[in-house]
């Protein structure tokens, strides 16, 4: 800067003693050294320009690292919690089952040592049976009792089939109740991760969209400065033609004295 002043001291100085033509080459010295100014600035400003955005990319990177690995961390222990509760659910439907289970082998044992009341057709071989007895007709009445035997047995054998169908159709339903639960489960599940997955991607595309714009703003802000300094360059260029100011037309009547 101090050697273009003093250049334009020397232009200053050049002009008014009418050295036009040494003034012109002093004047085109003084914008070639200017021209050199705003191309070292304008390099600086690109050199600083890249810097800054690799800056910006390394932070970017930085940040989107911190973010991914926040994320990784919430769904691993998202899925051991979805693993840890599917484990407890299996455990208590298994203690569910085999308690069912229990019981109703005591239910078959309650049953089996229960005493149900005879059908009608019982009772009647029954008495039938007796009264053959009173007459001494034994032969008919043993006939009558083994008769009677194998019917009590056939009816204890259906109450007992019953018994056990009841059981089996109560384990069916505690089994279906179990899987629903289970399938409730596995779905809240699901929209659970689906959740986090669109939070997880929320996530990505806003610090995505911050960067973009930081760069787009950070780009805009240069590329002003580097425009005005493109035209401050193409105005000092030895090429693009001096714009000077319109010459005073005069005539050989304006000398004339009144």
């Amino acid at each position: 800067m101090t050697q273009i002043k003093n250049l334009e001291r020397k232009r200053a100085a050049l002009e008014d003693d009418g050295k036009y033509l040494e003034a012109q080459a002093v004047h085109e010295q003084i914008c070639k050294l200017k021209l050199a100014e705003e191309a070292k600035r304008r390099d600086s400003l690109r050199q600083t320009r890249r810097t800054q955005l690799q800056t910006l990319e390394e932070l970017y990177e930085e940040e989107l690292h911190q973010v991914l690995s926040k994320w990784e961390n919430e769904m691993r222990e998202f899925e051991r919690k979805v693993e840890q509760g599917l484990v407890e659910m299996q455990e208590r439907h298994e203690r569910m089952v085999a308690g069912y289970r229990t019981k109703s082998k005591a239910t078959l044992e309650d049953a089996a040592q229960a005493k149900f009341p005879p059908s009608k057709r019982l009772l009647e071989m029954r008495r039938a049976e007796k009264a053959l007895a009173r007459q001494h007709e034994y032969k008919q009445a043993n006939d009558l009792k083994v008769a009677a035997d194998a019917l009590e047995k056939q009816e204890f054998n259906e109450r007992m089939d019953r018994v056990r169908q009841g059981i089996a159709q109560g384990e069916e339903r505690l089994k279906e109740r179990l899987r629903t639960e289970l399938s409730v489960f596995e779905q809240r599940n699901s929209l659970l991760r689906a959740s986090l997955l669109e939070s997880r991607r929320q996530d990505e595309e806003t610090l995505m969209q911050r960067f973009v714009n930081r760069k787009n703003d950070m780009v805009s802000a240069t590329s002003r400065v580097e425009q005005v300094i493109d035209k401050r360059m193409e105005y000092l260029s030895p090429s693009k033609p001096a714009i000077r100011p319109k010459a005073v037309a005069f005539s050989a009547s304006s000398f004339v004295m009144e």
